[in-house]
């Protein structure tokens, strides 16, 4: 059975008092205890009041170390204290690596959001200008049906050819750019950006008749929470050409394509530019590779479409459009109401985002004291079965 040590020796570390270690001998110890007594003995210290308590607390020190169950039992006090150090370290060190963890997987969950915010916030831009695109094109190409019904080929269409070979197929894809502008254009040339009736006349002047140009502006998105500034972007433009001027789709793709040795665009409408098809993964069409032939054998004369062999003996039929398609067309435009109304429902969409967001935010906070309790909880249990 170990020894009841006394209050006032329960309080001390002998080894700590006399500045000896735990495998020092009986003569170390009492060879460093005259030391220290020497030093602090009351006789030869009378001006100092602690000098009585210090030379007591050392000779209390020198009978704990003397005596040796009592030695014993300080030693394995000792060793207790230091294992439970050490355990004590070891689940502090897998604390910290759980809520490390968790720490972690909450910051993963965030970047995850608002990424997925800003692939739909893209995703929605883009849909926005395609269906605008597909309503005009649609509008112009039923116009257009509507002109021509009387004008019918003959029932054996002679295919169009030049001496470099048969001109393939296009479809009106194949015939549609994508113009992006840089977010911040040169001030003589942003109000030619300022809207696609502004932008339309200046590409028609320099490429030829095109059938819709589709001007869109970049979304402000500053209501989506980011970490790190973005990149701006300047407005991007839709241009669909007519099937007759695919000569000027490939001049205006050739004037804003970047130059491999110069780094530049040869003569791009705004300097930095970028530009790219519209078809499916913005591959080239096959088109373009015919129309570098062409240019090859004519070297720099300009590009116009050859000769249609089925009108070439007759007169093309003229496309006027009638009022009624006019003012058709000019309804399918959004009244200042109807823009209205838009920006509410957008106002609306965007306050219940929010609002889903603060929620979903508060559930995420839940969660995580949630998780910490547990996590407390299960090094509690631990350390009561290790105890």
């Amino acid at each position: 059975m170990a020894p009841i040590l006394n209050e006032e020796e329960t309080t001390i570390d002998p080894y700590e008092l006399l500045g000896v270690k735990v495998e020092a001998t009986e003569a170390e110890i009492k060879s460093t205890y005259r030391k220290l007594s020497l030093k602090c003995h009351p006789d030869r210290n009378p001006d100092n009041p602690n000098a009585a308590q210090q030379f007591h607390v050392l000779s209390l020190a020198l009978g704990m170390l003397m005596d040796p169950s009592k030695r014993s039992y300080v030693n394995n006090k000792l060793e207790d204290d230091r294992r439970k150090k050490e355990k004590y370290a070891v689940m502090e060190k897998k604390k910290r690596g759980l809520v490390d963890a968790l720490l972690a997987r909450e910051e993963e969950a965030k970047k995850a959001k608002v990424n997925a915010s800003q692939r739909f916030a893209q995703e929605t831009e883009e849909e926005a200008i395609k269906e605008a695109g597909r309503k005009m094109r649609e509008a112009m190409q039923k116009a257009s049906l509507a002109q021509t019904t009387n004008a019918t080929p003959p029932s054996n269409p002679v295919p169009r050819s030049t001496p470099t070979g048969t001109m393939p197929p296009m479809t009106p894809a194949d015939l549609t750019l994508t113009l992006q502008f840089p977010a911040d254009p040169d001030p003589a040339t942003s109000s030619m950006l300022s809207s696609s009736t502004s932008l339309e006349p200046r590409i028609t002047s320099l490429y030829g008749p095109v059938n819709f140009v589709i001007l869109k502006e970049p979304n402000a998105s500053a209501d989506a929470p980011e970490k790190k500034k973005k990149k701006p972007r300047g407005a991007r433009a839709i241009v669909e050409f007519k099937e007759s001027n695919w000569g000027g789709c490939w001049a205006c793709w050739k004037d804003h394509m970047v130059d491999s040795v110069t780094g530049k665009a040869r003569r791009p409408l705004v300097q930095g530019t970028k530009v790219k098809w519209a078809t499916k993964d913005g591959t080239t069409p096959e088109w373009v590779t015919w129309a570098e032939q062409q240019h090859a054998t004519n070297g720099d004369t300009p590009l116009t479409a050859p000769a249609d062999p089925v009108y070439s003996n007759t007169t093309r039929p003229s496309v006027k459009v009638s009022s009624s398609f006019a003012a058709s067309f000019a309804s399918s435009f959004p009244t200042a109401e109807e823009r209205r109304q838009q920006e509410r429902r957008k106002a609306k969409a965007q306050a219940e985002r929010a609002a889903a967001e603060d929620y979903e935010g508060a559930t995420l906070f839940k969660m995580r004291q949630l998780e910490r309790e547990r996590l407390e909880a299960e090094i509690r249990r631990q350390e009561e079965e290790e105890a």
